[in-house]
């Protein structure tokens, strides 16, 4: 069936792509091994055997692969592996998976790498993502969660030809068996009923899901804090919130939020469907409508909550999560296989992930698996002294540093201790004997991995380590204030907007994802430095900020020069344009299917090309003076002769480009005006360089682009933007992000520069009375001019009347090339109460913002908030219920993950103490 220029399946319906001659539903996906698809009850071991990803088994592996068959032919609903670590389990999951139409899920990322990267599973699985994830197609530099669909109400009915998401998520409705981590699994049941539900599978595979209800805990729990509402949000409900007292106080300040966040969130409804939203105000929607589905959550639900306010954020949880657990895992298959190696009482934990709520007993059966290690290498050798609670610690602490240095004494080897915390690390490290010091390797918050593989060349050493098994550590001392702007691919932004994904710039010049966000409450002395052509930023005195001496605190930092990223040049990187746009060819013709004539044909041109010099300085014009509509690209310039020169040459190189002519024409106030007609090339300028002119920005992948590109793209924008008197070079913009992006080209060429704003009000433009918008000048440094001017293409040079102290270097002993060095100006301290921010940025460990550089925060654990007690608070009164085997289960947890880091090899010898 064919309409118009859509093409539809005759089979199916569903929407075929202009570039594929088949049905993507109907006909099998190229290049995709084809995997077979039973029911589990229908599977035999002979069928699993064969689709077992390896060659040869592991001890133990044939025996389950065998006893899970057995289980499922028998008429089990779910059977629960429970194996040790190095048996295997992944190819045990993955020969099931690939016999059935499945979901493979496992909360850690870190085993999906692992999975995608193994030679033995290609092929098995399609992988899924959060659409953050995904870059958008028609706003390249936002991820899908923030593109063109999401802020202008687009429907975008060709997604699954252009969209990297949901082109994925078509593959994954496709493919037999789906990678995903379990935050996608409990996202995209959500979206249950629409027309891309992944829906129900014959088998749910559950991999490494001994925290299965904390993570659904984690989920559904009710948060007032600045993450999961806009912060002015929070701040505006932030006395009430002080007010709360009581659970009744509790409950109606949570019913006064929702009422008016369903307020707020109708009004930004409305605005999508409109004008479209900011991103932002995208991003807030979303929290808004968390927090709303959360709160429906805890006012229907049956079971027991608790709750608690701390450092002025609320956080509730549910007592057990069986009841929301069917909904949002169990619901996903109708026969389940969950493995993991420390699920300690299998019993309790059915009954805690509430699968007897829907299961009989008999559906359920359990397969414990046998260590493959020789038990006598592996002893456990029992050594307790007793707990060390606060109330125990001043008896037992003392005995358990007298237990470790007999330990210590007895074994000459190399050493693990594992601590709970930095505060157990500490008291151990400071109360051993001196003798025993020599040998210790300890490690901080920012050297972990560094230490451990110290330790792992050394001979004889200790190595006393805290939460190596879940990477967890408390310190919470280096912070911004959260009016502390940040540069990321979605422009300049306050750290308290910024979101885990984001990409951020960092120390080497490139862009990298933030892994967490950081927010507690602070009281005490902050910093404010002012470094020379940059406006001041204020933080905590321990943050440690980049200088020409390396990374130093900021109450430290005195006669030091500041340090600032040069971007740098990759060549292989060449902007590009890639549209298909409408051409008319001269000639007089019939039209098809009617009686009217024609002067003109039209033709589709696809325009697929690198971009080159000419191009990017017309992209610099308009930055500076263009704007878009439904159908041209216009662009107005000034009534000189130069101004006009300017715009023949941007009409000449619309010819170049486009092959068609723009029109020049002079307007009512005698400037000039470029208007070029093409509606796919205005919606081209408008999503890469924005539609107006608070909006304009450069891609920041284009920042690094080859020099000579970079360079003509200044030209241009300086032509438009930019002036110059005497030795003073500026440009001035209204868009924030734009006049930081062009400090950073300038940087880039060892131009020192600065961005000074000037707020905007009423202004008397030609006798009427406007509102203007903020401004932002972009100034160059008076000592270097002449190589500003160089590069900009004026013929000018400046001959120095006067010295000029130096306030800003390239080069340095420290630095380098890779930085611009600029001399702090002034310092000073005050007192600060409030929220203070921290981000954790992937492999560069640093973040920059508009005057600085600033290092990733020291804290490793992935929680956005502190809530340190909620989970006493819950285990309190799941011990008043009576689930003390819960409890010591729990306790033991921590033993058992960090015993299996010892035994990776079979033939490896190792005692482990638990004192």
């Amino acid at each position: 069936m064919v309409l118009g220029m859509v093409r539809f399946c005759s089979k199916c319906g569903t929407y075929m792509s202009p570039h594929r001659d088949a049905c993507s539903r109907c006909a099998p996906v190229e290049g995709k091994t084809t995997l077979i698809t039973l029911p589990p009850s229908d599977l035999t071991i002979e069928t699993v055997l064969n689709s077992f990803p390896s060659d040869t088994l592991r001890p133990y592996q044939k025996e389950t692969l065998n006893n899970i068959v057995e289980a499922f032919q028998s008429g089990k609903k779910c059977v629960l592996v429970i194996a040790p670590t190095g048996f295997g389990k992944s190819f045990v999951n993955v020969a099931f998976s690939s016999v059935t139409k499945s979901f493979y899920v496992t909360p850690q990322l870190a085993l999906i790498d692992q999975l995608l990267a193994d030679p033995h599973l290609k092929n098995r699985f399609v992988e899924i993502k959060g659409r953050q994830n995904y870059r958008c197609y028609y706003i390249p530099h936002r991820g899908v969660h923030v593109g063109k669909c999401e802020t202008e109400d687009y429907p975008c009915h060709e997604r699954f030809d252009v969209c990297p998401y949901w082109m994925q998520k078509q593959l994954a409705l496709q493919a037999p068996s789906v990678l995903m981590s379990l935050a996608y699994l409990t996202f995209e049941g959500t979206t249950e009923g629409s027309e891309t539900y992944l829906g129900t599978r014959s088998l749910l595979v559950l991999d490494e899901a001994h925290n299965l209800e904390e993570q659904c805990l984690s989920h559904v729990a009710l948060q007032f804090t600045p993450f999961s509402v806009p912060y002015e949000i929070y701040h505006k409900f932030l006395p009430n919130l002080r007010n709360v007292h009581g659970r009744v106080e509790m409950e109606a300040f949570l019913a006064n939020v929702a009422e008016y966040l369903k307020l707020l969130l109708g009004r930004l409804e409305t605005k999508a469907e409109t004008h479209g939203l900011s991103i932002n105000e995208t991003e807030n929607k979303k929290a808004m409508e968390r927090f709303l589905e959360n709160h429906r959550l805890f006012t229907f639900s049956r079971s027991e909550w608790v709750w608690q306010i701390r450092n002025d954020q609320l956080l509730l949880q549910p007592v057990f999560a069986r009841e929301f657990m069917k909904d949002l895992v169990w619901k996903r298959g109708e026969h389940y296989l969950i493995s993991s190696a420390t699920i300690l009482d299998p019993q309790e934990y059915i009954k805690l992930n509430g699968l007897t709520d829907f299961l009989k007993e008999d559906e359920i059966a359990i397969l414990q698996v046998p260590s493959i290690f020789p038990a006598e290498n592996r002893p456990i050798i029992d050594a307790t002294v007793g707990v060390l609670s606060k109330q125990q610690w001043e008896h037992n602490m003392p005995l358990a540093v007298v237990t470790v240095e007999q330990i210590l004494r007895k074994e000459p080897g190399n050493v693990a201790i594992h601590c709970h915390s930095y505060r157990h690390q500490r008291a151990l490290v400071a109360n051993l004997s001196p003798d025993l010091k020599h040998r210790l390797i300890v490690h901080t918050g920012k050297d972990r991995e560094e230490k451990l593989r110290e330790w792992m060349r050394s001979r004889g050493k200790v190595f006393v380590s805290v939460a190596f098994n879940e990477g967890q550590d408390w310190k919470y001392d280096i912070c911004l204030l959260p009016k502390e702007e940040i540069i990321t691919t979605s422009g300049v932004r306050r750290i308290r907007d910024i979101k885990v994904g984001d990409m951020v710039l960092t120390h080497k010049g490139r862009f990298r994802p933030v892994k967490s966000v950081k927010v507690r409450n602070y009281s005490g002395s902050i910093v404010s430095i002012r470094p020379y052509y940059a406006k001041p930023f204020q933080v905590t005195p321990e943050h440690p900020i980049l200088t020409n001496k390396g990374w130093m605190r900021a109450e430290q930092i005195n006669d030091e020069y500041i340090a600032y990223p040069r971007l740098t040049d990759h060549s292989h990187i060449y902007p590009r344009i890639n549209i298909t746009y409408e051409k008319r060819r001269a000639g007089f013709h019939k039209c098809q299917n009617s009686s009217h004539t024609a002067n003109y044909f039209r033709e589709q041109v696809k325009l697929d090309k690198k971009l080159a010099p000419s191009e990017m300085r017309l992209i610099g014009y308009y930055l500076a003076e263009g704007s878009t509509g439904a159908h041209e690209i216009h662009l107005d310039f000034g009534k000189t002769e130069k101004e006009l020169g300017y715009a023949k040459d941007a009409a000449s190189v619309f010819q170049e480009l486009f092959s068609r002519d723009a029109a020049i024409r002079q307007k009512g106030d005698g400037g000039y005006q470029v208007s070029f007609g093409s509606v796919e090339g205005a919606k081209w300028f408008g999503a890469m360089f924005g539609k107006e002119a608070t909006q304009k920005s450069i891609p920041f992948s284009w920042l690094h682009a080859n020099d000579q590109l970079v360079i003509e793209l200044l030209r241009g924008y300086f032509r438009g933007d930019g002036s110059h008197l005497g030795n003073v070079i500026s440009f001035t913009t209204v868009s924030k992000t734009l006049a930081y992006q062009v400090r950073l080209l300038f940087a880039r060429f060892g131009i020192v520069s600065s961005v000074e704003s000037k707020k905007g009000g009423k202004a008397v433009i030609q006798g009427r009375v406007v509102r203007t918008n903020e401004s932002f000048m972009v100034r160059v440094s008076r000592t270097q001019a002449n190589p500003a001017f160089q590069l900009l293409g004026i013929a000018k040079t400046i001959t120095k009347k006067r010295t000029f102290k130096v306030k800003a270097r390239v080069s340095g002993k420290y630095l380098r090339g890779s930085y611009i060095r600029v001399k702090m100006h002034k310092k000073s301290t005050a007192n600060y109460s409030g929220p203070v921010y921290n981000l954790e940025v992937e492999e560069d460990n640093s973040y920059v913002g508009t005057s600085c550089i600033y290092h990733n925060c020291s804290a490793q654990i992935l929680l956005k908030v502190p809530f340190a007690d909620i989970g006493d608070m819950r285990v309190k009164r799941r011990l008043e219920l009576g689930q003390r085997q819960w409890y010591e289960n729990q306790a033991m947890l921590e033993v058992i993950q960090a015993y299996g880091r010892a035994i990776r090899a079979e033939d490896d010898t190792a005692r482990f103490y638990v004192v």
